[in-house]
């Protein structure tokens, strides 16, 4: 009998883009362009972000006058562990007016610092909440001016029926301190370049954002309404709308650009140049998130072999043994019934323990050690190995330990199409804030127990959805086939 040679290439195609609308903001906190999304990136992420905004309009500031204005931020947010998100930047600001002197203004290098954390309530509802400071230089530039220190508070919702919609709330207050960084007066332009304001804003922005394959759209409103004012007019109080498209042009999301247009409603044609709100804005933005670089394509090795000629020899079967055990309590010594013995290898199956003696049976195994996991609810999985000797039975006692505080059991499973492929599709289990991939279609990991749901996402498929009751100790098997999109 001949042994043929037989080679194998292995290959792997590029990681799918997630199911998620949002991305790096103004100021690099993960949701829209200005709104904030409660829930912040993955855990180790790391997101660098640069935006830029136009606009030159005439009569702005004063009648007759031609004015323009460039604005950029740089920004970088990381996230150390799940839902705590820390982000910093700093931003340059150029405006010129030909109506005063000098009719240029700039004002270099301001610098803002900001944490917020965030938590699923529910698959569709998440809160949220942070705080950012700006920090803007003073007359020198080169000085930072602590007594204009500005504070920003927010809370943020979020509401997001389908993984690629989503629908943001914030709401804040903004503790303005920019009217104190300079001693002398400044002009209308210079004001307006520099970002002072008179008074302190309770803020408000609402944004919704859908996503359809590798761009998404999204509508935002922002508002800051003037506090302490006694009677805020429309100058004091700017409202505006943001149009955008959010693009990912790689095969993943990695690389994010952002095209968008500042409406301004309020606060356009102000008095005496006290004007904060631009008639128009245009707003250009990358992002790149270093935390979803794809994994690098396997090594593949391909070998050939010789053809040889097999010999048949006959070797008499091994001498088996049967594993012969009881599972009782560590502490007290109670056999535990109804308890799981699970046999891995060539050989594997399940046993449940006897309800009053806790003792099982295992089928003949061969000589060499027996891998066994042990597990029932209330107490500890174990896994131990048991020698098979080759005697007809092999005695042992495996005590497990009570779990004080939280429990755990396992999910595991395969994800398919409908024709049997293997897909490399991503589970979500939101209220337990595991996000996952399957890899060559299959998945195993420990998870909380309780009832949850889990989510099943791929492109081109439409999403699935398992409710999934775990214990503790548990192993729950989930094998779902995933259907093309119309």
């Amino acid at each position: 009998m001949l042994l043929l040679a037989l080679g194998s290439v292995a290959t792997a195609g590029p990681r799918e883009p997630a199911t998620d609308p949002a991305g790096p903001t103004v100021f690099g906190q993960r949701g829209l362009y200005r709104s904030w999304a409660p829930l912040p990136y993955e855990p180790g992420e790391v997101v660098i972000g640069s935006t830029l905004e136009f606009f030159k309009a005439s009569d702005y500031l004063k009648d007759g006058d031609e004015n323009q204005r460039l604005l950029t931020r740089s920004s970088l947010a990381w996230v150390p562990f799940s839902g705590f998100e820390i982000n910093a930047g700093f931003y340059l600001a150029s405006n010129y007016n030909t109506a005063y002197v000098p009719d240029q203004a700039q004002f270099v290098g301001d610098p803002f610092l900001g944490v917020r954390y965030g938590h699923a309530l529910t698959d569709q509802l998440s809160l949220g909440g942070g705080v950012q400071i700006q920090i803007p230089t003073g007359e020198k530039f080169s000085q930072l001016s602590t007594d204009g220190i500005s504070t920003r508070v927010m809370t943020t919702f979020a509401f997001q029926p389908v993984p690629a919609a989503m629908i943001t709330l914030n709401l804040g207050y903004h503790f303005d301190n920019t009217a104190r960084i300079f001693d002398e007066n400044l002009n209308a332009a210079q004001i307006f370049s520099a970002g002072v304001n008179p008074h302190d804003q309770l803020l408000v922005r609402l944004g919704a954002a859908w996503q359809f394959g590798p761009v998404a759209p999204f509508l935002e409103y922002g508002g800051a309404i003037a506090m302490g004012t006694g009677a805020p007019g429309f100058t004091d109080t700017p409202n505006w709308i943001t149009i955008g498209l959010r693009a990912w042009p790689l095969s993943h999301h990695t690389l994010h650009v952002v095209a968008a247009l500042d409406i301004g409603l309020t606060g356009i044609h102000p008095p005496a140049g006290k004007g904060r709100t631009p008639p128009y804005n245009v707003i250009l933005a990358l992002g790149f998130n270093f935390g979803q670089i794809p994994d690098p394509p396997p090594l593949v090795i391909t070998k050939e072999v010789e053809k040889i000629k097999e010999v048949k020899v006959q070797v008499p079967p091994p001498p088996q043994s049967r594993i012969v055990g009881t599972v009782v309590d560590a502490q007290t010594g109670k056999p535990l019934g109804g308890a799981r013995v699970e046999i891995d290898g060539k050989e594997a199956a399940t046993f449940v323990t006897e309800p009053e003696r806790g003792a099982f049976t295992t089928c003949p195994a061969d000589p060499g050690p027996v891998k066994m996991t042990v597990s029932v609810e209330g107490y500890r999985q174990k896994t131990t190995a048991v020698l098979s000797t080759g005697k007809p039975t092999v005695p042992v006692t495996i005590k497990l330990a009570r779990i004080k505080g939280k429990t755990f059991g396992t999910l595991k499973g395969t994800v398919r199409s409908a024709t049997g492929k293997a897909l490399r599709a991503r589970i979500v289990i939101p209220t337990r804030r595991v996000k996952t991939r399957a890899k060559k279609g299959k998945f195993k990991f420990r998870v909380k127990t309780g009832v949850f749901d889990v989510l099943l996402t791929m492109p081109g498929y439409v999403t699935q959805r398992r409710k999934i009751k775990l214990k503790t100790g548990d192993i729950v098997i989930l094998n779902v086939e995933l259907y093309p999109k119309k």
